[in-house]
């Protein structure tokens, strides 16, 4: 994890120096969001709140020595292989859905967190988890489930409910919550969550999380 937060922190200095804001997404912003608790990852996702940002955020990449990918959602560079392998993911404004090409607009706020050691720009809170509402894998249900314990400010029904609305994708997020509690009844959510997290959910993070969901899927934060 060194190296990879090592070269999150020089690709947003790099990209600081071209005139880019960008702000982690993904698995990162979910340790700078919950600390030690959040899952290992082995990837960096940005985000850049320009549309003309996207483009020059490759060149920042391809600068650094990486191979950048030609990708119609998301962007992707990849620099090394094997062990010294590492993939950097970034979107632009509206985060578009890889298999449906359905987008959300961010809001384009971001905050300073600390990631171990370090502060880094952070995608808000509820940016983030209406994208893992989105996202709907496995690391996004312990995402989800991590984010939603953590009591912090911008993780609470309604704070998410408004931004999806604000996002465009409003009925996305609510059809996304309805589903997800279904598979906690079911068992399939916990179960996937244990898979990404190494260790089982705690009873209490369960209920927090089901009720979480009953809240957006009922629509009443809207």
């Amino acid at each position: 994890m060194d190296r990879l937060l090592a070269e999150a922190e020089e690709l947003i200095a790099a990209a600081e120096a071209a005139g880019i804001r960008p702000a982690l997404v993904g698995g990162l912003a979910v340790r700078a969001w919950v600390g030690s608790l959040g899952r290992r990852t082995n990837d960096v996702d940005l985000a850049v709140f320009e549309t003309a940002d996207v483009e020059r955020l490759g060149r920042v990449l391809a600068g650094r020595g990486y191979h950048v990918l030609d990708d119609p959602a998301w962007r992707r560079a990849v620099r090394g292989e094997g062990p010294h392998r590492i993939l950097v993911d970034w979107t632009g404004p509206e985060v578009v859905d890889p298999g449906t090409l359905e987008r959300y607009r961010l809001s384009g706020t971001w905050v300073s967190r600390r990631l171990e050691s370090r502060m880094v720009p952070v995608i808000a809170a509820p940016d983030l988890l209406v994208l893992k509402l989105l996202g709907s894998r496995d690391q996004d249900i312990a995402d989800l489930a991590l984010l939603v314990d953590s009591d912090l400010e911008g993780c609470d029904p309604t704070a998410v409910a408004r931004r999806g609305v604000e996002g465009g994708a409003g009925d996305r997020v609510r059809a996304a919550a309805a589903k997800l509690r279904f598979a906690i009844h079911a068992g399939e959510a916990v179960e996937a969550a244990t898979r990404v997290l190494g260790q089982p959910l705690a009873v209490d993070t369960v209920r927090r999380l089901a009720a979480f969901l009953d809240r957006l899927a009922s629509g009443e934060d809207e």
